[in-house]
């Protein structure tokens, strides 16, 4: 028996896998003879971004891991230039640009004058320094000359101090002739200014207080930050622990995406521990953290518009940091280190499902183009390590089938029938019929799975219950009446058949046939495997692994006529 934690992060995987990777949609399939930047190996993952950028954001050094912070900016080159070291702070928030409030250890947005607010002005002088050790002796006399609460900052014409967090312009002025005077003590001849924080300025706090650590103006770079000390720190945020570091996208005047930047095997790291169980074998695990790799070169920049590579959710892979990361996963990724899948001298695009019950599928049968090394293979090594293979069951009633499809532009009146219109070779459906008495919407491939839900169509490998259709041998005909068809009987005769219910003989005496009735308020679909069943089985690779394959021979078997390179090459 699995440990309970191990089955919620089966459990997890399974829910995020089965579609994940796995429902991506056709127009984004890499294109697999397109030239793919894979010149540096640092991976950008968005965390939080869009309608999920965070106001404010907090991050804590792992404890034993790291001691302190330092912040910056990531280069053209993707890596990390250092700005300013906040040595001895474990734990830390970022805010943007606005008056923030703190109530009960949480900050708000556009917060107004008062004890517990974080003003976005600011007075600062016109005073430039070579390096931080110079800075904060600055900050320390100015604060020691003014009794002013003083600060670090990085702007576009390099560091300054800052005095006061004030809720308005007005506010500062009237306590400018104050500072200057008791600022000239120290600096004769100091020329003051009230600025405010740029559109694209972050604040950096020690969390739970109001008191500024560092500010970064941000007119020039978008800040970053990174975890500092010991041999290789870690960062939670959210929830969840990191290798690497975090840049901040600029959202808005109050709120900011956050992205995890990573080595490409760190980032890997990330990925298997959530994608798989940790204690299946070690060639499975390799097999998989190949696949990751190689998806993560091959895709990146995909989202680019939001300034990552690939987000953590269904559209790319699940990534949630070293948080069950075990010594095993980084052995099985250690690895495979350097590696990548190739077809004709080209990264694939190596994606992956949980399981198919029985058979991979070609990618024409489930996207749009066909990719030579996503090619049907029949996969009996599920049933080895998954004994009821995937098998589901789930139901849609017709009010929601008719307003999924008008949701997605299929204009049509309450769904009276659904029937299965094409087959693929492997026995998947192809296309779907859906109608209300009077029109017909044809759904086909990962369309459906995409219009109709893929937590109601867990893959395409279905059949329809009680739908009142009979399947003839073939597999892609189906009738709704057996009267007309013919029958072979016991003496090797052919008969017509002239009723929808005919008699035959079984063990226990004679029975009737009846294709059933069906029911038109709610559709009920069985199937097996989870997920678009293209590439890696995830759960067939387990099976495979029980038996003995290496990671290459189960890489081999999974994408036609690939090359397991190094990623130098």
């Amino acid at each position: 028996m699995l440990k309970q934690h191990n089955k919620i992060c089966r459990l997890t995987a399974l829910l995020l896998a089965l579609t994940c990777i796995c429902t991506l949609a056709p127009s984004v399939l890499a294109d697999p003879t397109a030239a793919a930047d894979y010149s540096d190996t640092i991976v950008r993952t968005g965390l939080a971004y869009g309608s999920g950028s965070l106001a404010a954001a907090n991050f804590q050094v792992a404890s034993g891991t790291g001691t302190g912070f330092e912040a910056g900016y990531y280069g053209s080159d993707r890596l990390f230039v250092p700005l300013y070291t906040i040595a001895g702070e474990t734990e830390l928030t970022v805010i943007r640009s606005q008056n923030y409030s703190l109530a009960s250890s949480s900050y708000v947005a556009d917060g107004t004058e008062g004890s517990n607010v974080v003003g976005a002005y600011h007075i600062e002088l016109d005073l430039s320094f070579e390096d931080q050790s110079a800075l904060d002796e600055a900050v320390s006399a100015v604060y020691s000359a003014t009794n002013y609460f003083s600060y670090p900052a990085y702007t576009s014409s390099g560091y300054r101090v800052r005095v006061g967090r004030y809720t308005s312009r007005k506010a500062a002025e009237n306590d400018l002739p104050v500072i200057f005077e008791r600022v000239s003590a120290v600096y004769p001849g100091i020329q003051l200014s009230v600025v405010g924080m740029g559109t694209n300025a972050y604040t950096v706090l020690r969390t739970g207080t109001k008191h500024i650590l560092y500010e970064h103006d941000g007119a020039t770079r978008q800040l970053g930050i990174q975890a500092i000390g010991g041999d290789k720190p870690e960062t939670w945020h959210k929830g969840y622990k990191y290798y690497g570091g975090f840049d901040f996208g600029n959202t808005s005047r109050t709120s900011m995406a956050v992205i995890s930047v990573a080595r490409l095997s760190d980032y890997v790291k990330g990925v298997t521990p959530y994608e798989l169980n940790t204690n299946w074998p070690e060639e499975s695990l390799k097999a998989h953290a190949l696949c990751a790799q190689t998806f993560a070169i091959t895709n990146r920049n995909r989202h680019a518009s939001y300034g990552f590579d690939v987000c953590t959710g269904q559209h790319c892979q699940v990534y949630r940091g070293t948080t069950l990361l075990t010594q095993k996963i980084i052995n099985c990724v250690d690895a495979v280190e350097g590696q990548i899948i190739t077809y004709n001298g080209k990264p694939i695009d190596a994606v992956y499902h949980s399981s198919n019950g029985g058979w991979t599928e070609d990618s024409e049968n489930v996207w749009v183009a066909r990719v030579p090394y996503l090619r049907s293979v029949t996969d009996t090594y599920e049933s080895l390590s998954f004994e009821n293979n995937g098998l589901w069951e789930t139901s849609i009633t017709s009010a929601q089938l008719t307003a999924k499809l008008n949701a997605n532009g299929h204009a049509i009146g309450p769904v009276t029938s659904v029937s299965i219109a094409k087959l693929t070779p492997a026995g998947s459906v192809y296309s779907l019929n859906i109608s209300d008495g009077t029109k017909t919407v044809t759904l086909s491939k990962e369309n459906m799975r995409m219009v109709i839900g893929t937590s109601v169509l867990l893959s395409q490998n279905f059949r329809l219950v009680n739908d009142g259709k009979i399947f003839l041998n073939d597999g892609d005909t189906m009738v709704s009446s057996l009267a007309g068809l013919s029958v072979l009987n016991g003496n090797g005769e052919t008969t017509t058949l002239s009723s929808s219910t005919p008699s035959v003989l079984t063990g226990s005496g004679t029975e009737t046939l009846n294709p059933g009735e069906s029911d038109t308020s709610v559709f009920r679909f069985s199937g097996k495997g989870w997920g678009h069943s293209l590439g890696l089985s995830q759960i067939g690779s387990r099976g495979m692994a029980r038996l003995g394959w290496t990671y290459d021979q189960i890489i081999h078997y999974y994408y036609t006529g690939v090359t397991i390179t190094g990623l130098d090459n």
